[in-house]
C-alpha cells in the first residue's frame, strides 16, 4: 500500500489494484499461474519506511487497512487533528468468492518516476508490473518452489525473494536480471526483512541469516530457536525472530550475538514489529506482548484477541491489532 494504491494478491492467481483514495478497483493483473503470496510496491516518488508510520491522502486523512483473511497485513495511518481511521474503503466481500489470502504491498523508492509492483507466489515466478500501464515488464525465473516472501531494498531497484526451495535470490527489477543466489538455509525460507544493503531471513531450519545483498555473502547465522521461524524484524541494529517454539529471540545485527530470549507465549509467534526501541509481538494464542529493547524487559501484556493475532502495527500514539476472531482493536500506544 502507498498513497495511490492498495494491492491485493489472491490464491485465485489474480492481483487486484485499488485506489487508496476512493477504494475503487482500477486494475486487475493476470499472469500468475497459481496463488499470489507476496507483494511489494517500489516507487521513486512515494517512499514509505518499513514501519509504515503514516501516509497522508489527498483528503488529509491517514488510514489503517486490515483484511480479515488469514494472511492479513495491517497498516496504521494517523492524523494529528482527527485521530486514527481504520479505513473501510475496501470490503473483503468485493474481492470475489473463494479463499482470500490478501497481502498489501509496501512502497520503497529509488528515483524512478513511476511505480513498480513485484508479485510472487506458488508458481515460483516473480512478476514485475508497471502500475501506470498495467504491463508486466519482467518475469523472473529461478526458484524451484513457492515464493513466500519478497523485500525491495530502500532506495534501490533491488528485490530479494525467499522460497520454499531454501534459497534467497537477489534481483535487479529494472533490468529483470538475477544478481545473486543466496544459499545456506536447509529448509523453506519463511520471512524476510531488510535494512540498507543487508537482508535478514528466517527459515523452517530453525535459523536466521544475515546477508550482504551486494556481495551475496552470508554475514551471520543466528541460532537458538528449536522450531520453525515464522516472523522476522530487522532495523539495522537488531534482528528479532518469532518461532513456533513460542519464543522470540533478539540478536545484535553487527556481531550476531544473542541479546535476549523473550517468553510468555503459548503458541507460535508470527507477528513482529520493531519501532524505535520497542518490540511489538503477536502470537497464535491471541496475546500481544510489548518489550523494551533498551532494558529487554516486558512493558505490556495484552490479551488482545480470542484467536491468533494475524496482524499488528504501531506508531507513536496507537497500536492496532487484528485477529482471526474477526476483530480489529485500537489501543493507546504502549510507549
Amino acid at each position: 500500500m502507498d498513497a495511490n494504491y492498495i494491492v491485493v494478491g489472491m490464491t485465485t492467481r489474480t492481483v487486484f489494484v485499488f485506489s487508496a483514495r476512493t477504494g475503487e478497483l482500477i486494475r486487475t493483473l493476470n499472469g500468475h499461474e497459481s496463488g499470489v503470496w507476496c507483494l511489494m510496491l517500489a516507487s521513486g516518488t512515494n517512499v514509505c519506511p518499513a514501519s509504515l508510520p503514516g501516509i497522508e491522502h489527498a483528503d488529509g486523512m491517514q488510514r489503517a487497512f486490515v483484511d480479515r483473511a488469514r494472511s492479513a497485513r495491517l497498516s496504521l495511518f494517523e492524523d494529528e487533528s482527527r485521530g486514527v481511521a481504520l479505513s473501510d474503503v475496501l470490503d473483503a466481500a468485493q474481492w470475489g468468492a473463494g479463499e482470500r489470502d490478501a497481502l498489501l504491498g509496501r512502497t520503497r523508492g529509488w528515483g524512478r518516476s513511476d511505480t513498480l509492483l513485484v508479485s510472487a507466489g506458488s508458481d515460483r515466478f516473480l512478476r514485475v508490473w508497471n502500475m501506470t500501464t498495467g504491463e508486466c515488464e519482467h518475469v523472473l525465473r529461478g526458484h524451484t518452489s513457492t515464493i513466500r516472501c519478497v523485500q525491495v531494498l530502500e532506495g534501490r531497484p533491488i528485490a530479494v525473494s525467499g522460497s520454499r526451495d531454501g534459497t534467497l535470490r537477489v534481483w535487479d527489477i529494472e533490468q529483470g536480471k538475477l544478481m545473486h543466489v543466496l544459499a545456506g538455509h536447509q529448509h523453506s525460507v519463511r520471512c524476510l526483512d531488510s535494512s540498507g544493503n543487508r537482508v535478514a531471513s528466517g527459515s523452517y531450519d530453525f535459523t536466521c541469516r544475515i546477508w550482504d545483498v551486494d556481495t551475496g555473502r552470508c554475514l551471520h547465522v543466528l541460532k537458538g530457536h528449536h522450531l520453525q521461524i515464522y516472523a522476522i524484524a530487522f532495523d539495522g541494529r537488531y534482528v528479532v525472530a518469532g518461532s513456533s517454539d513460542s519464543t522470540v529471540r533478539v540478536w545484535d545485527a553487527d556481531t550476531g550475538a544473542c541479546l535476549a530470549v523473550f517468553q510468555g507465549y503459548t503458541h507460535v509467534v508470527a507477528q513482529l514489529q520493531l519501532y524505535n526501541d520497542v518490540l511489538v509481538s503477536g502470537s497464535g494464542d491471541g496475546r500481544v506482548i510489548v518489550f523494551s529493547l533498551t532494558t529487554f524487559e516486558c512493558l505490556y501484556r495484552l490479551c488482545a484477541h480470542d484467536s491468533s493475532v494475524s496482524t499488528l502495527q504501531m506508531n507513536d500514539k496507537y497500536l492496532v491489532t487484528g485477529g482471526a476472531d474477526g476483530l480489529v482493536k485500537l489501543w493507546d500506544a504502549p510507549m
